[in-house]
């Protein structure tokens, strides 16, 4: 695996929000590809099955794809480029958040795929999830 996935923090907001911070840092140069970041279905038992993304910050040079994790993973957003140094601050709320619509096989669970990633390259991501109702 081309990517470290150091620390994950979890905090719970309530029974029907959750803010995740993961700090990912690449090890060896080589780029992961939809490889898991939050796996929602270990929340099925809180009704966690459908969520939305309600805010995300990024920063890092480690750019990367987030995608809903379904039959055929349906991109969510992206950030950054290898080597370049970015700082990513995303505000989805206004407008409800960024719903799961990914379709056939969907699952809930969010995973990622590194984007021309290089060794010693890493990047801090924190994301607020909303259960859906």
């Amino acid at each position: 695996m081309a990517v470290n996935v150091l620390t994950i923090s979890y905090e719970s907001k309530g029974t029907n929000k959750a803010v995740y911070k993961f700090h990912l840092s690449c090890t060896d140069g080589a780029d992961d590809t939809g490889a898991d970041l939050i796996d929602i279905t270990a929340q099925d038992s809180l009704g966690w099955a459908t969520c939305k993304v309600n805010w995300v910050k990024a920063w890092g040079t480690l750019g990367m794809a987030i995608l809903w994790e379904a039959t055929s993973d349906k991109p969510l957003f992206s950030f950054g480029a290898s080597g370049v140094a970015f700082v990513v601050n995303m505000d989805f709320r206004k407008f409800g958040g960024l719903r799961n619509d990914a379709g056939t096989g969907v699952t809930g669970d969010l995973v990622y795929t590194t984007l021309g990633s290089s060794t010693a390259e890493a990047t801090t991501i924190i994301m607020e999830l909303q259960k859906e109702s």
